[in-house]
């Protein structure tokens, strides 16, 4: 995509306001978009002041900037009718897409998913079991309200999705079972490479290049999150529960 060049006097009025403005204010002056407003800030090396991060820092309006449940509220879009709070992207306004990936910056506790953060900010010895996910009851893929999400099993979530997709599960069961058997087809691993992983002595890092795959899928492969070994009957040693 065609960018226009930037000027000596927009990169002179950019130098001289960046540090105590937003960057959407500052793109609306210079009528471009805040992305390329954030790109040539980078390459001019500049950054906010100190005063300006505190002062959106307090109104909530940083990126890191969520302290409490109403700092949260603050970035949604809140449905009257059904009471869901639908989280927008902090800096443009936009809502997410579905299956695009929600996350916030809450002050104490890093990049966190929005249900994470809703439930911790609700409730701050809140903790997510073992085993267990957030399942948000209303159907919205993009509420933040807590008091629209439940805490369900793996199979309790999953036996709810069917039963809320219907005959569109089946279908979806089809394309995924499909796409496994296509990726296991084009793998560069077999089921004996994945046990002399699993059992080699090697570092991960080795038996990785030795096997031509990612160090991160040989540290999965012997952590048990991939290529799984076969079942073995109750009483054996490699036997699993």
């Amino acid at each position: 995509m065609y960018s226009r060049p930037w000027t000596p006097e927009e990169e002179a009025l950019l130098r001289q306001r960046f540090a105590h403005t937003t960057n959407p204010e500052l793109a609306r002056q210079l009528g471009r978009t805040t992305r390329a407003v954030e790109q040539a800030a980078t390459r001019l090396g500049l950054r906010k002041s100190a005063e300006h991060r505190a002062a959106l820092l307090a109104e909530g309006r940083y990126l890191g900037g969520v302290r409490t449940l109403e700092d949260l509220r603050a970035r949604c879009v809140i449905d009257r009718r059904t009471g869901c709070w639908h989280f927008r992207k902090p800096r443009t306004g936009r809502p997410f897409r579905q299956g695009e990936r929600l996350c916030v910056h809450v002050h104490g506790l890093g990049k966190i998913t929005v249900t994470q953060a809703a439930a911790r900010l609700a409730d701050p010895d809140f903790r997510l079991p073992a085993g267990h996910r957030q399942v948000r009851t209303c159907g919205s893929h993009d509420c933040a309200n807590p008091a629209h999400m439940v805490l369900m099993s793996f199979a309790q979530s999953l036996h709810t999705a069917k039963n809320r997709l219907g005959p569109i599960w089946n279908t979806l069961q089809t394309v995924g079972s499909t796409r496994a058997v296509r990726m296991r087809q084009s793998t560069k691993l077999t089921p004996e490479l994945a046990a002399w992983c699993r059992e080699s002595p090697q570092s991960s890092a080795d038996a990785a290049h030795g096997l031509g795959i990612a160090k991160s899928r040989a540290i999965a492969i012997r952590a048990g999150k991939s290529w799984l070994p076969e079942r073995q009957p109750p009483g054996h040693p490699q036997a699993r529960p």
